[in-house]
């Protein structure tokens, strides 16, 4: 059972939050969308009073991990372990299971550029891409051998990737091509 919260501070400063196991958030149009761990469920809040709005069932999401929205199409995209659902943000009973990934280690994030969503996978060294016009897989990313273990990644506007990763250190590379690539590391 999630709840929210809000904390005054001198009665000038305000602040809400959920309280529960959030496992992603994006927002679309003023509106927030939340998936929590282990719950078949996308509550929607606005996006300036957090006002839950309402919740939207998915029958069949078990495991959401993460969630994005596409401006393009007004669609949100929710992971779910070896899959990924598309859901209408403007039509919310409008939804379908829009990806089986046949990957042995699920995958881990999410991100999207201009209708090309871009699957991290955990254990793997590879980033997939695919079109959200028509699912199809537009390319796989192999990484290089310094970027093991990905959590994150982004296209950049330059046709270039920004991968954060755990091994051999935690750190953010930046991939330029096959050949080139920068890392850095934190301690």
């Amino acid at each position: 059972m999630s709840s929210i919260v809000t904390l005054c501070f001198c009665h000038i400063l305000c602040v809400s939050f959920v309280v529960d196991f959030i496992t992603g958030f994006t927002c679309l149009d003023n509106r927030l969308y939340v998936v929590y761990y282990l719950h078949s469920t996308i509550h929607v809040f606005t996006a300036d009073t957090f006002s839950e709005v309402t919740v939207i069932t998915v029958n069949g999401l078990e495991y959401p991990t993460y969630i994005i929205a596409s401006h393009d199409d007004n669609q949100l995209y929710v992971s779910d372990v070896f899959s990924v659902w598309r859901v209408s943000a403007v039509n919310p009973t409008n939804y379908e299971l829009w990806l089986t990934v046949g990957l042995p280690h699920g995958f881990f994030s999410l991100s999207l550029t201009s209708r090309r969503l871009l699957l991290t996978y955990r254990l793997s060294h590879t980033l997939r891409q695919y079109s959200t016009v028509n699912k199809e897989l537009l390319r796989v990313i192999d990484l290089p051998d310094p970027v093991k273990r990905p959590t994150y990644a982004v296209e950049t506007s330059r046709d270039t990737f920004v991968v954060s990763h755990l091994e051999p250190h935690r750190g953010v590379s930046e991939l330029f091509s096959k050949f080139h690539y920068l890392v850095v590391t934190f301690t």
